[in-house]
């Protein structure tokens, strides 16, 4: 009587020392390829970010358009300083630089005016790489009678700007022809919780124009920031840092 053959097969594992190879290459993979992930979403946020500042651009033409070549500006506004400075909240002149889009009573200031039906994504008012909690519960604010919203980007409105018309805004302090419309909020100032925000990490800086182009600037010195400087002589430093800012911007377009 023939009995039946069992072939027995051996099946060779990995060793320790393999899987720890293994898993040292699998590591280094993740190591090269994180950096350039997180480069590339960065990247894919400025050009959201510009995106937006284009989409404003265009929503600024369109009123001008509409309101014999005037661009948005609204009431005066409410320009919030840390109340180490002297005041919580202080009413400026409708002249002066500002990112407050609504005030009480859904009255829009400044870009925010464009929400009245130029711009279809109040979205736009926010960049998406603003280090703060602004694009969720800023965005939630805005037509909410009862509150306060800012926008991620700071607008010009006649700052430097003595005339006040798409076409010909006027010249600035340097007495170069202004033409920056808005750009991204940096604060760099760090003492006080309230005091500190920055988009894209603080660089670069969009910036949008006039004609629509929009453009990304390199921040390396802080130029297009506050800073403890600024802050150090309160709202007279903050608004000459403004000043900076839109000069820098209006040399290099």
């Amino acid at each position: 009587m023939n009995r039946p053959t069992t072939t027995i097969t051996c099946v060779r594992g990995f060793s320790l020392i393999e899987l720890l190879v293994v898993i040292s290459i699998i590591a280094l993979l993740i190591g090269i390829l994180l950096p350039a992930l997180a480069s590339a979403r960065a990247s894919a946020r400025v050009t959201t970010c510009l995106s937006m500042q284009r989409q404003l651009a265009i929503g600024i033409n369109a009123y001008a358009t509409q309101n014999k070549d005037h661009i948005p500006r609204g009431p005066a506004t409410l320009s919030f300083i840390p109340a180490q400075f002297g005041s919580s909240a202080q009413v400026r002149e409708y002249e002066v630089t500002s990112s407050v889009i609504q005030l009480p009573g859904t009255v829009y200031s400044s870009h925010g005016v464009l929400l009245k039906g130029y711009i279809s994504n109040p979205q736009a008012m926010f960049c998406p790489a603003d280090d703060t909690t602004d694009p969720v519960e800023e965005l939630e604010k805005i037509g909410d009678p009862m509150q306060i919203a800012f926008s991620s980007y700071v607008y010009r409105q006649l700052d430097q700007a003595p005339r006040g018309r798409l076409s010909n805004l006027g010249r600035n302090d340097e007495g170069v022809r202004a033409t920056a419309l808005l750009f991204d909020s940096n604060s760099v100032f760090k003492a006080y919780p309230d005091t500190y925000r920055t988009n894209h990490n603080n660089n670069p800086v969009n910036v949008a124009y006039s004609d629509g182009h929009v453009k990304s600037f390199q921040n390396p010195q802080n130029v297009l920031s506050l800073t403890s400087s600024d802050y150090g002589l309160g709202w007279t430093g903050i608004e000459s840092a403004y000043n900076r800012m839109l000069i820098h911007t209006d040399r290099d377009p």
